[in-house]
């Protein structure tokens, strides 16, 4: 697993159009595509946390369009997230047994943080966040048919699963950057 606060490295040299900003943190449809679905983390409890989800108003060129900088007028739905050991679990309600979602965190990069202000220029909102992303399983290339833990043999950046976790108050949003971090570092010693 990667962690990184710029994450020069995860960036894939084989796409020229890739590009990046001049403060080292990257600009490109990569992670651009990454920052425009996310989970906004508000004040929780303990062990149950209230997040939203963010979901695409599609431009006139609609959901096939290669150009996926066509995502118009965003909205927010409610999300809870538990992190238990190497496992982050999305649910729908706090009230649902099955997670939506469960991401390892064993096969990770974490990118971030990015504050409130630069979110708000960028149009995601006056939030602090950080991405989480992940190639998806790829068989054939090995028994387990996981993709491998080495971000250089990754595929390209828009067909990676991702996360983007953010919170309106910045103390909860690094709290939960360091325990994604630390459940990470421990599945690393493992």
């Amino acid at each position: 697993a990667m962690l990184s606060s710029t994450s020069p490295e995860l960036r894939p040299s084989r796409d020229p159009s890739l590009g990046e900003a001049t403060d080292g943190k990257q600009t490109s449809l990569g992670l651009s595509l990454f920052r425009k679905q996310g989970y906004l983390l508000k004040q929780s409890s303990a062990y149950f946390t209230q997040w939203l989800e963010r979901k695409a108003d599609w431009g006139p060129l609609g959901p096939e369009a290669e150009n996926f900088f066509s995502y118009v007028g965003w909205c927010w739905g409610t999300r809870y997230v538990t992190l238990e050991g190497p496992m982050l679990k999305i649910f729908t309600t706090a009230a649902h047994h099955q997670p939506r979602q469960s991401v390892f965190l064993g096969r990770v990069a974490v990118e971030g943080m990015w504050t409130a202000k630069e979110n708000e220029e960028d149009g995601y909102g006056e939030v602090w966040s950080f991405v989480i992303r992940w190639p998806p399983p790829v068989r054939g290339h090995s028994d387990d048919g996981v993709a491998s833990s080495d971000p250089i043999s990754w595929p390209a950046p828009s067909e990676l699963e991702f996360l983007h976790i953010g919170s309106y108050d910045e103390q909860e949003c690094e709290e939960w950057f360091r325990a994604v971090k630390q459940a990470i570092i421990s599945v690393d010693r493992t």
